[in-house]
């Protein structure tokens, strides 16, 4: 359900786009420089580094030997979704295009659809990406993980606080720079590694020896 949202999203904000009456040629761009490279090096983290969420996804497999399969369709697909509305937004709005693309396009009736769809969008989605947080926390607290009151107070409460970070900071474009030039990119780029080298430097007699 998530997807079919987002795939109507990004094909409804496409022919937005395409029917705005903007003149290409006097579009003026933004020249490159290291602020705006880092800047969009942490927003492409942002987006695409989900690599803190695949150990619960795999896990929720039927089968978990698909899941190069699963991650390599995913991938795939979201940049079939990024990469068209990130290259006609930037042609048809230069440096007047905003974080939010749907701040570029002019008002209508169209725009409030997909808009909605963009919130049915976040509430697929938003479980299945504070999961593994979710789990943590209830490890840590010891609280189990069948259905109970402990469980819903605190996923609610992890709820409101994404809640309330989301309307007390005015540009949260800036945090998704920060936290995908940091956060993301150590999540998933250096703990994996660091974890597989760890895993992979253990050794037992009884285990199978898969490489010389």
């Amino acid at each position: 359900m998530s997807f079919i949202s987002t795939l109507i999203v990004s094909a409804g904000i496409i022919g937005m786009i395409l029917l705005d009456d903007v003149d290409i040629t006097e579009v003026n761009y933004t020249p490159i420089s290291v602020d705006s490279f880092f800047l969009g090096f942490g927003a492409m983290f942002f987006a695409l580094g989900g690599a803190a969420t695949f150990p619960t996804v795999q896990n929720d497999m039927k089968n978990r030997n698909d899941f190069p399969k699963s991650a390599f369709l995913a991938f795939a697909l979201v940049l079939f979704l990024y990469l068209p509305l990130s290259i006609l937004g930037c042609l048809v709005y230069g440096d007047q295009l905003t974080e939010n693309i749907l701040d570029s396009v002019p008002p209508s009736a169209f725009k409030i659809s997909i808009e909605i769809l963009s919130v049915f969008h976040m509430i697929f989605a938003l479980p299945l990406v504070i999961s593994p947080c979710s789990l943590e926390l209830e490890e840590l607290l010891n609280i189990p993980q069948e259905f109970g009151w402990k469980r819903v107070a605190l996923r609610s409460s992890i709820m409101a606080f994404i809640l309330f970070v989301g309307v007390t900071v005015p540009e949260f474009g800036k945090v998704m720079h920060f936290i995908g030039g940091s956060v993301i990119v150590l999540t998933t780029n250096v703990f994996p590694c660091a974890c597989y080298l760890q895993l992979i430097s253990q050794k037992n007699p009884a285990w199978k020896k898969k490489y010389n």
